[in-house]
């Protein structure tokens, strides 16, 4: 649709909507100003009958309407000056005072259904219609009471208000007159704005519009001839500048085209290292262990790095030895450890390379030979700590084509093994941090052991499987006799001391898939998979003689032997549970203290708790 027949569309709505605005306006007045008028009629009529029983009071005369004489007065001042028509009748409905004096006397039957007698009855104000011979359209008319003081009512005025309502009528007529001419004003108008415009604008819209499509279709030689002194000549200038610069930017494309062509292969290649370094993160995150970390990013250095030899190495705990935990494309230039001053990039803390064996110094622990190419070392950081170092290096066909390791190694691929790096640092780092925090939940700060905590849940475990193969489960509680009198007598540092020689002990002299714990104090417990009496009871009895081999020195000074006393117990012959087997170790621990300490018992069975000897 044209510029102009929208113009023009519009301003017909806006005349139709005023149209509509009219129509609802004046049909709003047919049913409103009746309301008003009986309202302003009830107003009034009110007020004159409260001066007709109210006048006269401040002088102890009687009020009008019981004066004839003062009545018909008082109606016809009303009748000249306010051009109200009212009647007042007694409690009989007859007349007392008309502006018709004929009337006076006579019995007020004009209203229909009773109205003034039901007003006079009930005190309350009607309007109604008065229709006769006389006056066939009928006249408006307001009943209301005339009401003493004291309440009684002592007849009504009845007032003409059909001259209100046809001044009102007057009124809405002469504003439907002047929201027509508006209308026709404004439709006018509107025909000759959108005339206006059509000439003065939509026509330099259209040539630029031909000219937009000419340029569409190609042609960028043809320029654009709308010269005006207006908007539209501004915008014109601006399309011959916009048609002069994409003629420039077509041929610099048709140029470009193959540039990119080319550079689709690189793109594609960032696309796919792009999606594999997201994965080895995701990947990463999900290792539970170490050993799966290694091999995740072996897995995906192979892909990341095609054809390039490399490792991740990472300090050993000692922080003196870096060694290769992870290795792809095995080659005899990777050493398996190094120290850390043999890496340029640790001593210089920064990316080192070296494009060929002769443009620069190499890292010590890479080995010279003919058919290197370039080589890098990466230092990885993690919490502002260096962990390890990442190396790649590739081989080349000839010696010394430095210009050729360039265009293999570039600065976009070593932000992107910055990166690779940056990925496998911080993994490395939370996994080291998630097992320092699991050490600390289920350690013993002291003696190294697994705490009560620990301890408790493997024995669920434990007992889990022992009944779903049908296996027995032997626990040994044991207690350091007299441990009391190392304190008193060496201070705490060595009662200290003895705890954790005792748990060195422990940890050196048991089974891989057994569990020492700390139960608390100096009583420990070691929990044995698959251990039955004789054999569980065989361990205590080895631990118990190996226990008094420990020789502890404080401060020059070796310390007493040091004894235990242990119970034994197993699963399932003292108890269906874990809380059952240990309290039957428990009380078997108590028995070999009575035998005179340094002894193995094993449980009997439940027993009555009593005082345990320190």
């Amino acid at each position: 649709m044209r510029i102009r027949n929208k113009l023009a569309l519009g301003f017909i709505i806006v005349v139709l909507l005023q149209v509509v605005i009219t129509a609802v306006g004046a049909w709003r007045d047919d049913k409103i100003i009746p309301v008003i008028a009986a309202r302003a009629a009830e107003d009034t009529a009110g007020a004159i009958a409260l001066s007709l029983v109210r006048q006269g009071e401040s002088i102890r005369t009687p009020p009008i309407y019981a004066n004839p004489v003062a009545l018909q007065h008082y109606i016809n001042d009303l009748n000249v000056l306010k051009k109200n028509n009212i009647e007042v009748v007694n409690r009989n409905k007859k007349i007392i005072g008309s502006v018709i004096p004929g009337d006076v006397g006579k019995i007020y039957s004009h209203d229909v259904n009773n109205q003034v007698g039901r007003t006079i009855r009930d005190g309350l104000t009607r309007t109604f219609i008065e229709k006769s011979q006389k006056y066939p359209q009928g006249i408006n008319l307001i009943v209301t009471p005339l009401r003493m003081e004291q309440g009684r009512i002592n007849g009504a005025v009845i007032m003409e208000y059909t001259p209100l309502l046809e001044e009102m009528a007057k009124e809405k007529e002469k504003k439907i007159k002047l929201m027509i001419y508006l209308t026709f004003f404004c439709l006018l108008t509107g025909f000759g704005i959108a005339f206006f415009f059509s000439r003065s604008v939509a026509l330099p819209i259209s040539k630029l519009t031909a000219a937009v499509e000419r340029m569409t279709q190609g042609d960028m030689d043809t320029p654009i001839a709308v010269k005006r002194p207006d908007e539209t000549g501004d915008l014109a200038k601006a399309f011959e500048t916009m048609r002069k610069g994409m003629k420039e930017t077509l041929l610099k494309l048709q140029t470009e085209i193959s540039d990119r062509k080319l550079a689709a292969g690189d793109l594609e290649q960032r696309s796919l290292e792009i999606m594999l370094l997201s994965e080895l993160g995701n990947m990463l995150q999900t290792c539970l262990t170490a050993e799966e970390a290694y091999e995740t990013i072996t897995r995906y250095a192979e892909k990341l790095f095609p054809g390039d030899t490399g490792a991740v190495y990472q300090f050993r705990a000692s922080r003196n030895l870096l060694e290769a935990v992870s290795r792809w494309d095995k080659s005899s230039s990777v050493e398996e450890a190094f120290l850390p001053e043999e890496c340029l990039a640790l001593r210089l803390g920064r990316v080192h390379r070296v494009d060929d064996v002769n443009s620069g110094p190499l890292c010590p622990h890479v080995h010279k030979e003919g058919s290197l190419g370039y080589s890098i070392c990466i230092p990885m950081m993690a919490q502002s700590e260096t962990i390890g170092v990442l190396h790649l290096e590739s081989g080349q066909a000839k010696a010394g084509q430095r210009e050729w390791a360039r265009k293999q190694w570039t600065a976009e691929k070593q932000r992107f093994a910055v990166a690779v790096a940056e990925h496998v640092s911080l993994a490395l780092s939370n996994m080291k941090l998630r097992e320092t925090l699991r050490n600390l939940s289920i350690r013993d700060p002291l003696t190294g052991l697994f705490n009560r905590r620990y301890m408790e849940e493997s024995l669920e475990q434990e007992l889990l499987k022992a009944k779903r193969y049908g296996r027995s489960l032997g626990v040994i509680m044991l207690d350091i006799d007299h441990f009391k009198r190392f304190n008193d007598t060496y201070g705490h540092e060595a009662g200290d001391l003895v705890l954790r020689e005792l748990g060195v002990f422990l940890q050196n002299h048991i089974r891989v898939t057994d569990i020492p714990c700390r139960y608390g104090g100096e009583e420990f417990a070691l929990i044995l998979p698959e251990a039955d009496m004789e054999l569980t009871q065989q361990r205590a009895e080895q631990v118990r003689q190996g226990v008094a081999t420990i020789r502890v020195k404080v401060q020059g000074q070796t310390l007493a032997s040091i004894t235990v006393s242990e119970g034994v117990a197993v699963y399932p012959g003292n108890g269906p549970t874990g809380q059952d087997v240990l309290r039957a170790a428990d009380e078997a621990l108590y028995r070999a203290k009575l035998m005179g300490r340094n002894h193995v018992a094993i449980a009997e069975g439940a027993s009555p708790e009593t005082e345990k000897p320190s």
